[in-house]
């Protein structure tokens, strides 16, 4: 499928022209680009849970957008990116701070119906980021790993666990049958981490990214 055209804007900030450089690139008309602005606008209200459309096609062909930054999809071929206020659009490294904040953010969410298909910056692909993003978290927070305590079968003449009475009088050779509760790391939250960096690791372009990963074979 081919990569679709992408036109980037400024939040909170008047965008002269928008509709017609929208509808050159796209090659749609005026009024069809304006239709799918607003429908854009109208599906992100929604989905955000927002009062009102926060893409405003204005007369003349401005377009002011607010309350909402990162990509909408407009249609196959057109996307529309949208620069927060508080960041440089002429930063190539935009997109990783923004990705960053959004991460940790309680308002930042994906929109995964768009299916968002264009490249990003020059500074990496998607697949870079998200595996950065993930590779620092892990780091970070390496000390305090994903633990669950689960009932494990195990046999030995210690009694740490739960044993049935018939086997305190009558013992295998090996020592007492019991179940004991232990703390794991093998559960299935870090088997979903694991198994996501697994599955990311063939589209990340960066060696040192990929490296930095390799915590999804620990």
């Amino acid at each position: 499928m081919a990569v679709p055209q992408r036109l980037t804007v400024q939040e909170a900030r008047d965008s002269l022209g928008l509709v017609q450089d929208l509808a050159r690139l796209a090659d749609l008309t005026e009024p069809a680009t304006t239709a799918l602005l607003t429908a854009g606008g109208r599906r992100l209200r929604d989905v955000l849970a927002l009062r009102a459309s926060p893409v405003d096609v204005r007369l003349g062909g401005s377009v002011r957008v607010d309350r909402i930054a990162g990509l909408v999809r407009l249609s196959q071929a057109l996307e529309l990116e949208v620069v927060p206020k508080f960041l440089d659009p002429t930063d190539a490294g935009w997109q990783e701070d923004f990705f960053l904040l959004a991460l940790f953010s309680r308002t930042g969410r994906v929109l995964p119906r768009d299916q968002i298909r264009a490249g990003h910056a020059d500074r990496g692909d998607l697949a870079t980021l998200v595996g950065r993003t993930l590779a620092q978290l892990f780091w970070e927070h390496r000390r305090r790993p994903l633990r669950v305590y689960r009932s494990r079968p195990t046999q030995d003449f210690s009694l740490d666990g739960d044993v049935e009475p018939l086997d305190l009088f009558v013992p295998d050779s090996d020592g007492f049958p019991q179940h004991v509760l232990q703390l794991r790391r093998d559960n299935e939250y870090n088997a979903v981490v694991a198994a996501a960096v697994i599955a990311l690791m063939p589209e990340v372009r960066d060696s040192e990214t990929r490296s930095s990963c390799a915590f999804s074979k620990l």
